[in-house]
């Protein structure tokens, strides 16, 4: 019997998060943004959300913008590395979120080791609905 893992958030509210989540990282233009659904692969997150900025400064306001996201919906979560980072991991609920430079997302290839074919989840933006 394997072991379920348990959130404050319905499967449904971690969606709308993602999405949400999507929407600000699109708005902010944040590039090559990904969505990966991890429920049948990893028993530490649900899912991971991988995204791109040109820079360490706009890596850091992704965070930031994401962070006051979290805060407004009186989430908190742990956060490694912040500004003047190449990488900044948020990790919310079952939702960890990796924002990298293009070097780093190159060089540690988390698209690569998580994403096995049928795991990507799509979310329609506002421009693209």
């Amino acid at each position: 019997m394997t072991e379920q893992k348990t959130s404050i958030h319905t499967n449904n509210d971690l969606l709308k998060i993602l999405a949400d989540v999507v929407e600000i990282l699109h708005g902010k233009k944040a590039q090559d943004i990904k969505v990966l659904d991890l429920t049948k692969k990893s028993a530490f997150a649900s899912y991971l959300v991988i995204a791109t900025g040109a820079s360490t400064r706009q890596v850091y306001a992704l965070y930031q913008y994401i962070e006051k996201y979290f805060k407004e919906k009186s989430i908190f979560p742990h956060v490694e590395g912040t500004s003047a980072s190449e990488w900044v991991l948020l990790f919310a609920e079952d939702i960890v979120i990796h924002l990298f430079i293009p070097d780093m997302r190159e060089f540690y290839e988390l698209d690569r080791i998580w994403h096995k074919g049928d795991n990507l989840i799509e979310f329609p933006t506002t421009e693209t609905v």
